[in-house]
Parts: C-alpha cells; sequence; structure tokens
C-alpha cells in the first residue's frame, strides 16, 4: 500500500500547507494504532488489508465519520475536498466582509475548483464533472417539477 502520508504531504505542499507545521493538521494520525487509545477527537488516515480509511471524531460525539475506499485516490480526494471547502469558505466568508454585495457561494465554488486544481488535475476534472452531474439532476427534477418529463 502507498504511504498516503507521503503523498498527502507532497500534494498539499502544492497549496501552501505543511503537513508536518500546520496547526490545522495536529490532531490528524496516520497510525491505525492511534485508533486504539481511544483519541477523544481528530482525524485518522490509514491503509489495511481492507482498503484506505478515514475516521474522524469531532468534539462532538455526533460529529463522526467512518468511510472506507477501495483506491488511495478516491480517499485523497474525499479528504481533498473537504479541505478545498474549509479553505475555499473561509476566504469566501473574508472577501464578503469586504465586498458586501458580491455572491460569496460563486467566489466560494470558484475556490474550491481552484485549489483542487493545484492539488493535481483529476481532482479538478473530478469535482467538475460532481457539478455537471447534480445540475443535470436539478434540471430533470425541475422539469419533472413542471410536468415536462
Amino acid at each position: 500500500m502507498e504511504d498516503i502520508r507521503e503523498i498527502m504531504k507532497n500534494d498539499l505542499k502544492r497549496i501552501g500547507i505543511d503537513l508536518d507545521k500546520d496547526n490545522r493538521y495536529q490532531y490528524t494520525s496516520f497510525n491505525p494504532e492511534d485508533m486504539r487509545r481511544k483519541s477523544p477527537y481528530g482525524e485518522f488516515i490509514f491503509a489495511d488489508e481492507r482498503g484506505y480509511h478515514y475516521i474522524y471524531y469531532g468534539w462532538r460525539e455526533s460529529e463522526h465519520v467512518d468511510e472506507t475506499f477501495d483506491h488511495v485516490d478516491d480517499l485523497l480526494y474525499y479528504i481533498y475536498r473537504i479541505k478545498a471547502f474549509s479553505i475555499a469558505s473561509y476566504e469566501a466568508g473574508r472577501y464578503s466582509l469586504e465586498h458586501p454585495d458580491c455572491d460569496w457561494l460563486a467566489v466560494m465554488h470558484s475556490r474550491v475548483l481552484e485549489i483542487l486544481k493545484a492539488l493535481g488535475e483529476k481532482y479538478y476534472l473530478r469535482r467538475l464533472k460532481e457539478i455537471e452531474e447534480e445540475q443535470l439532476q436539478e434540471k430533470r427534477y425541475n422539469e419533472a417539477a413542471r410536468g415536462k418529463q
């Protein structure tokens, strides 16, 4: 299995994040043994014979995510989308304070795509495809609601 930490470390450097020094990632563990210590919260990323795992425990008990992927690219895309959204929503919020008439959602979604493109063309293209599928689904829903099938 590929070393997920090294892949992430190299990819995240492209958007200015040093995985070793950035405090936002101090609760990220790439060691499945840490799970057995029952850490109260954090992000756990590891691979075993069942696949690639992303497990997150938030500050509240209700914040829990447990995802398993067959391919490392699927795991990385999942994580990078979360990170890109987090960064982009923060930046869009700050931008909207300075430009109150702007469409901050458009700014945020545009920034998510920029970040994913910087992380890798395949992540950018995958998100574009998802957006296209979401738009088609919305169009079908709207047409069905108007009685045009």
